[in-house]
This record gives C-alpha cells, sequence and structure tokens, in this order.
C-alpha cells in the first residue's frame, strides 16, 4: 500500500491510497458511508491483483480535509487536475453503497476517462419521489428530516443509529475511526446530498455501468437500485438471490467482474 495526498483547487487536502500493481489497469474505488482507504483486510485482497486501485477519501474521511458541497457532483469537480497527478488517462470505477453517487458523477463529469462503473449495493438515486418511495415509509421520513438539520446534526443522528449495529472491536477499527472523527459533518452531509439533486443527470453517464445488488439488502432496497437503473442509459444489473448490504458473496462477484473484463 502506498498512502499519498493531493492538495485540491480550494486548498483542501485530498487523501489516497494505492494497492496492486502499479503498471496494471487504473481502478478507482470509493468506499461507502462507514469506510477507509486503509480499511482492514483491503491490503490482503488488493495487493496481489494485476491492477492499479486507487482509494479515496471522501471530505472529512480519514485524513482528508472536510469543507461543505453543495451537491455530489461539486467533488468530482475538483478533482480535474487530481487524474494528471497520478497520471490517470483512463480507468474503471468502483463504487460502494454511498460512494455509488459519486462514481455516477464522474462518470458523467468526465467521459473520456471512464471505462466501466461498478457499483456494491450502491445508494440509489433517492433525491426523485419515486425511488425514495420504495423505501421503508420510516426511513424515507428519515431522508426528509435531514433537510432541516445541520451536517453535524445529520452525522450525530447516524453515529448514534449505527453504534449499535457494529461489535466493539469494529468500533475500534479503521473503517469506522476514519468515517466517525471529527465532528461528524462528514457522513452528515453524505445523508444530506444523498437526497438532494446531485448536480448532474443520471443520463449523462455514457459509459457501462454494472450494478451488482442482493435481494436481501436491508439497508437499499432492492426496487429503488432497479427504478434508478432505468434512468442509466448503458447498465445491466447482476442480482444476487439472498444476499444482503455489501455482502462477502457480492465483493467477490465484483471482483470476478473486474478480473474478467477486457480491460485486465
Amino acid at each position: 500500500m502506498r498512502l499519498g495526498s493531493f492538495q485540491l483547487p480550494n486548498d483542501a487536502s485530498l487523501s489516497y491510497a494505492e494497492y496492486g500493481t502499479s503498471t496494471g489497469k487504473p481502478v478507482l474505488l470509493l468506499h461507502g458511508l462507514v469506510g477507509s482507504i486503509c480499511s482492514e483486510g483491503m491490503e490482503g485482497s488488493l495487493c496481489g491483483l494485476p491492477m492499479r486501485v486507487i482509494a479515496l477519501a471522501r471530505p472529512g474521511y480519514g485524513d482528508s480535509d472536510y469543507f461543505d458541497m453543495d451537491c455530489v457532483a461539486d467533488w468530482g469537480r475538483l478533482l480535474t487536475e487530481f487524474w494528471d497527478h497520478l497520471g490517470l488517462q483512463s480507468f474503471d470505477i468502483v463504487g460502494i453503497s454511498a460512494g455509488a453517487p459519486y462514481a455516477y458523477s464522474l462518470a458523467a463529469l468526465y467521459p473520456d476517462r471512464i471505462g466501466t462503473v461498478y457499483i456494491n449495493s450502491g445508494i440509489p438515486a433517492v433525491c426523485f419521489p419515486n425511488i425514495l418511495a420504495q423505501y421503508p415509509a420510516q426511513e424515507a421520513a428519515l431522508y426528509h428530516a435531514f433537510r432541516g438539520m445541520s451536517r453535524q446534526e445529520v452525522g450525530q443522528a447516524l453515529y448514534d443509529s449505527y453504534l449499535p449495529l457494529f461489535p466493539e472491536a469494529a468500533l475500534q477499527g479503521r473503517d469506522f475511526r476514519d468515517s466517525m472523527g471529527g465532528d461528524l459533518r462528514n457522513i452528515g452531509q453524505e445523508a444530506k446530498l444523498q437526497e438532494a439533486p446531485w448536480g448532474f443527470e443520471l443520463s449523462e453517464v455514457r459509459c457501462p455501468v454494472v450494478l451488482l445488488h442482493g435481494t436481501a439488502d436491508s439497508e437499499v432496497p432492492y426496487g429503488a437500485m432497479v427504478e434508478t437503473v432505468k434512468r442509466l442509459p448503458h447498465a445491466r444489473i447482476i442480482k444476487l438471490e439472498g444476499e444482503e448490504h455489501a455482502s462477502p458473496a457480492i465483493t467477490d462477484r465484483l471482483m470476478a467482474e473486474l478480473l474478467q473484463s477486457d480491460n485486465v
């Protein structure tokens, strides 16, 4: 693993990690709401791949500086010089859960650089009422409630709700610490921007999109993902019966798809 940082045009620091083979096909990795570019187990699973995997920490995660954004696309617009910094002429993207909107935004903003977008249990386009309607009423109501709350208030609400879901060992792990550090504005912002307009149209994502999703996903309803796909021009679904959110089986299948692609 190789760690690096890059100063964005707004003077914020972007933290990233590189895994795998430096001469391999570049793949950008975007973590979920609870995630880290130094996730436990990630080095062991990625270092042996014949690809150059670059994991990016979004604002407020790990060592990346926090800054407010008005929409998901704001982050992507700041990365224009970053691609040249790493010599990335073309690359694939893997978006995990809450990383999905950012994966779509990069594909829309940089159509000449993106090959294929792979989505693992991705957050759907809940900014559209018909897609948010696929969620249980209580969860949909939370998204609406977040509109009137500050980023820090939303972050605290998410923090309190996630604590009971993790065993003590996981709470001390890198994923949780890098996600829940600081004053929690980072995760609060993520949730608020999911439900707000994303700053681009999904129809602008012209590259192939492969969505892997479990039918038993209790965090992201399968039906919401299906409705999102209708807005993506070149998308296909890999349906995994009985699998939960970002399960090991889904991750393994995604890795197999990456390795079988013509680009590796």
